[in-house]
Order: C-alpha cells, then structure tokens, then sequence
C-alpha cells in the first residue's frame, strides 16, 4: 500500500489564516505515520478536519493510519471519504479494495450493463458545476454561431456557422443531462457498518421481524431516516431497516 500523500499549497494558504498553521500540523502527522506511531499520527490527522479543512489526501492518509492499525471499517470509511472528495484518486480506489478483503461480508453487488458503466464513467469525469459551464458555453457559442451565420453574405461561412451552431446546440441538453446525472450519483449517500455485527429490520423497531445480519465494514446505501433508524439498500439491491448508531455517513 502507498503510504502518506503531501499536501503543501493548500495548506500554507490555510497557514495564513490560523495560529497554528495547518500544513504544521499535516507534516507532523506524516512523521509520526512514518515512525510508527499511528495512533499519534491520527490525532494530529484528526485536528485538520476539525479546523474545516478536507481533502481527499488527507483522508487518503487516515484510511492508511486507520489500516495498519488494524481497524479495517475505519480505513475503508476514510478511503471512501478520499473517493467522494476525488474520485480519480487511484491510490485509495487500489487501497480500498485491499481492504475490503479484511471485511466478512461479500455481498454481490447488482450487475450493471456495459452501457451503463460506460455511461457513467463519462459523466463522472467532470463535477456537477464544470458540466454547467459546459452547458453555459455551448449555448453562448451556439448563439454567437447563429449571430455570424445571420449576418455573414458569403454562403461557405454561413454553411459552416449554421453547422456549428446546430452542432452547439444538440450539446447543451448532453451536458445538462451529464450534469444532472453527475449531481445525482454524487448526492446519494452511502455510509459504512460500524459494529462487528449489525442486525436488519423490515420496519424501524426491534419488534419487527429480523431480516439478515451484516458485519463491519460494508457500504449500504442510506435510503432514508427515522428517528434513530435508516433505511439502507445493500449491495445487492436488499432493503432494510438499520439503527442508526451501528452505521456511519461517509
């Protein structure tokens, strides 16, 4: 596994604002992770996120700390957390499936067509906001097209900014429509079974019938809350009822 990430700009601009400065604070926790001493290396970790500041390298970094010290929801918790701040950071996808292997469950996850997946690596490739400006910058070149071919007297420039404007146009609903999705994948929210063993209810009280029983370290999706009770869909598509204190929101 890879070890510490370094992060410096960032934290240097936050260096200016706070008395301790917080990039301080990340390169002594790199030490002490280097030396061994994790659980002193998290609690300098833990002081960054507290100050308001996160990022998926720090996170990468705590799911490592988390890892050698056995504590495999944890590290597969802040592995996660890495993944929804940057989804193409490589290094926590490899170390997340490493320690995936250390978890009970295997849970076969709902299969998904080569379309789909294809689909959904295109429109994951950019944020919600970049796919909006995409969209804002299709129609603003798609009208100045239009605006040039109104005007332009010679019929090869008007053939080709007609082309372009209608060419502009078909893309703004494709970027809205990746936008939208992109928005909705990265609105879900999925949350990590915290206990050794966590038993699911077909209704949000003990009383109900009992429905399986998952173990620490799996990611359910949370449907939707009540009181003290979620409502998660397991990997493989199974709805259940799950007391809220054994799970945590990534």
């Amino acid at each position: 596994m890879k070890r510490i990430r370094w992060i410096t700009a960032v934290f240097f601009l936050n260096s200016l604002m706070q008395a301790q400065p917080v990039d301080s604070i990340f390169h002594r926790a790199n030490e002490l992770y280097r030396q061994g001493n994790y659980e002193k290396a998290l609690e300098q970790y833990r002081q960054i996120p507290a100050r308001g500041f996160h990022s998926s390298d720090l996170y990468f970094n705590m799911g490592n700390a988390y890892y050698k010290l056995n504590r495999i929801p944890w590290a597969i918790y802040y592995y996660e957390k890495a993944l929804k701040l940057d989804p193409r950071n490589n290094d926590a996808k490899n170390n997340l499936q490493i320690a995936r292997r250390g978890i009970q469950d295997r849970i076969q996850r709902l299969p998904e067509s080569f379309t789909r997946r294809m689909i959904k690596k295109i429109y994951m490739l950019f944020s919600p906001d970049t796919w909006a400006w995409l969209a804002v910058i299709s129609l603003l070149t798609g009208w100045v097209a239009f605006v040039v071919y109104l005007y332009s007297r010679k019929p090869a420039i008007k053939r080709l900014f007609f082309t372009l404007f209608l060419i502009f146009l078909s893309l703004l609903p494709v970027f809205w429509q990746m936008g939208y999705r992109a928005n909705r994948e990265l609105s879900e929210t999925y949350a990590i079974v915290m206990v050794p063993k966590s038993t699911l209810y077909t209704e949000p009280n003990l009383s109900s019938e009992k429905t399986g029983i998952v173990h620490e370290g799996l990611k359910v999706q949370i449907i939707e809350p009540d009181g003290d009770w979620y409502k998660i869909k397991l990997p493989d598509g199974k709805i259940a009822w799950i007391t809220a204190n054994e799970i945590k929101k990534i």
